[in-house]
């Protein structure tokens, strides 16, 4: 089988929430073609989707080593090393995708993954670098 075809199966799979399925088809594809970072990134999202963030933080780093500048992978390797209580090295991540001008990262104010950085005097100065009232806490 060819990686395209895993990688068409393995999405249809995410949407039908076969999770595991999915995972072997993207290792499928990554078997043959390891250059493919944005499948990287895809097993890494599905690995945060089953709460296995030691596999997603490997899965999403190896995408940004191949492309550092997809900040959407930025902010979800910073919610692996958050779910991970790796503070610091989340919001290094979250000041990144920022940088790189991650469209989501706009919603950090109100975004539920990220309630438990809203005190941290980092997150309240990236909030206010974004021209953003920070919530109160």
């Amino acid at each position: 089988e060819s990686d395209t075809q895993n990688i068409k199966d393995a999405k249809r799979q995410v949407r039908e929430s076969n999770y595991q399925e999915a995972i072997g088809l993207y290792k499928d594809a990554l078997k043959l073609a390891p250059y493919l970072f944005k499948v990287w990134a895809e097993l890494g999202t599905v690995y945060l989707d089953i709460k296995d963030y030691p596999r997603a933080q490997i899965s999403l780093e190896r995408a940004v080593e191949g492309d550092p500048t997809q900040p959407a992978v930025l902010s979800k390797l910073g919610l692996a090393h958050l779910y991970q209580n790796n503070t610091e090295k989340a919001l290094d991540l979250l000041y990144q995708a920022y940088r790189e001008r991650e469209t989501h990262v706009i919603y950090v104010n109100v975004d539920p993954r990220l309630e438990s950085l809203r005190t941290e005097p980092r997150f309240r100065q990236l909030v206010i670098r974004m021209g953003l009232s920070p919530t109160l806490a």
